[in-house]
Order: C-alpha cells, then structure tokens, then sequence
C-alpha cells in the first residue's frame, strides 16, 4: 500500500467525472425549490459550509452555491436527457425493472455537477459526496423519474438513490451508488468473462478489473465489487503488484495495466486471482 503514487494522482483524476443527470416529467422550476433546506434536512452534520443560493437565467434556469470551496451547480434543461446518452445504461440495468418506462416520459431533466479546485483522492471523495448529496435532496423533493450516473454510465431509481445516500459522510461515499459492474466476453472458451467496475476512478484513480476468468458471472461481480467497496469506503490505494487477502486466504495481486476488451485502451487494476489450491 501507498499513499501517494503519481500515476494515480495525476493523469488518472483527469477522467473522474462528477456530473449528474436527473431525469423529470416537467420543466424545474428551480427558483421555488427549497433545495439547501432539503440538504441540510437530509445530512445535518455535513452542511454548515454551505452558502448562498444564487439562482440566474429564464430560458435555462440554473441555480449555483458555493459548499466550502466547491460550487455546486444546477441547470434545468427543457428536455429529456439524450437517448443515446442512457441507451447503454438502461439495457445493462438488472435492478430497476421500470427504468426504460419511467426514462421515457421525462420531457426535462436537470444537469448537477460539482467543481472545484485539485486532483487529490481526499478531494475527489468529498466533490463524490457532495454530488450525491445534491442529487438525493433533488430525488427527496418530489417529481424526479430516475437518476443517471455518468461517473458509473448507470440509471438509479429516485426512491434508491436517497436511502442509499442517506448512508453516506464526507468520508465514506456510497460505493453502490457511485460503482457498477460491467462484463466482456473472455475469448478463451464460451465459459471465460471479464468482470470491470465503471464508476471507480474517482476513488482510485481506475477502474478495477478481473479476467478472463471461468467463473459464475454472479459470483466473479461480487468479487470485484466487494474490493471495489473496500476501496471507496477506507480510501485504500494499492501499489502495483500488491497482494490483496481476504483474512488469511489469497484473493489475487493487483497489476497496473492497459486493457482493450471493449476496444478502447482503459488504464485499469488488473485483479490476476490466486491460484486455487
């Protein structure tokens, strides 16, 4: 383990995004939301930076605040979210059976994203929280249909998303919320898959990756999100080569590497599992 590794503290943040999109029936009408209120509603201990709503523009409303030397902003857009944007999203959704249904009556959505300045993981973890906590108190006020992701290329249920945000401090954001899995065929025998994470570069730089390996695809998932969780939850950072244990049993070492099995180059931890005795 280490703290301070500068492949993973400089080029690999530049890709964390933390931008969100929430899917309405209706145009928001955001100068009448009580949007601060229903934050400090939902996370009391977390709220006292927070300053002055300052909401600007009449054919695209926004609203901006500033939470300690971040700025949270809004914009609501008079249209539902692209549907090349969620198309992916939706059919790789196992969860939420009305997803596909509730995405198409949204005719407005709103764009939420959190700035600020550096490129550090204690950084990137509190610019996470806050953006989940922005986007649950929208969910908490009423009309949202669902929630789509870009850190995780996810779409989330309303309800979902603000019990599982309610779980959440500065220090430990919802890694269920932020991380899904993602599978690609292993081409070494119709039984080989490759099990990646999509959401879990802005806690550690990458994504995490196992495979191919011939494993029950429910089974290999819960492997890699489990470590995915570790990783979110104790701000752990792993060195390449490191050896990763559950107890005293060896679960696999992970290697720095560049993976092409959805045909683009994806700086990755690559998890090589422990031979089995």
């Amino acid at each position: 383990m280490q703290d301070d590794d500068p492949s993973l503290l400089s080029a690999d943040l530049e890709n964390a995004r933390f931008t969100a999109l929430v899917a309405l029936p209706a145009q928001a009408r955001l100068a009448e939301m009580r949007l601060v209120e229903e934050i400090k509603n939902l996370f009391p201990r977390s709220t006292a930076s927070i300053g002055v709503v300052r909401s600007d523009g009449i054919d695209q409303p926004s609203l901006v605040f500033p939470w300690g030397d971040m700025l949270v902003a809004i914009v609501a857009l008079p249209f539902s979210i692209p549907a090349e944007t969620v198309r992916a999203a939706l059919g790789n959704e196992l969860i939420w059976n009305g997803a596909a249904d509730a995405f198409s009556r949204s005719k407005a959505h709103l764009l939420v994203s959190v700035m600020g300045l550096g490129k550090d993981f204690e950084i990137s973890r509190l610019k996470a929280f806050r953006l989940t906590v922005t986007v649950a108190a929208l969910c908490g006020l009423g009309n949202a249909l669902g929630v789509f992701w870009t850190a995780s290329e996810s779409v989330i249920e309303p309800g979902r998303f603000v019990r599982v945000a309610r779980e959440a401090n500065e220090t430990t954001p919802p890694a269920d919320l932020w991380i899904s899995p993602r599978f690609f065929p292993g081409f070494v025998s119709a039984d080989h898959l490759v099990c990646r994470t999509s959401g879990l570069i802005p806690f550690a730089g990458r994504e995490l990756e196992c495979g191919p390996v011939s494993l029950n695809p429910g089974d290999l998932a819960g492997l890699v999100l489990g470590i995915a969780r570790y990783i979110v939850h104790s701000g752990a950072k792993f060195e390449d080569g490191a050896s990763i244990s559950d107890g005293g049993n060896p679960i696999g070492t992970i290697r720095y590497e560049v993976s092409r099995f959805d045909g683009v180059d994806t700086q990755v931890l690559k998890l090589q599992l422990a031979e089995r005795g």
